[in-house]
């Protein structure tokens, strides 16, 4: 069985994406362009608008 992986800087995270099986370089291809698209949409933890604001009472 053939096996294939792919590492990717994403969303300040190493990934590992491993396929196994006769499509898989088109498999990790496929993942790899949507994690890049995810990226692009900014659907990842943002340190300036993740904060908790407090309030005063």
């Amino acid at each position: 069985m053939r096996k294939c992986r792919n590492r990717h800087l994403a969303m300040d995270t190493y990934i590992t994406m491993t396929a196994y099986g006769r499509n898989a370089e088109t498999a990790l291809s496929d993942a790899e362009d949507k994690l890049i698209k995810l990226e692009q949409s900014g659907a990842h933890f943002e340190v300036e608008t993740d904060k908790q604001t407090e309030t005063s009472a």
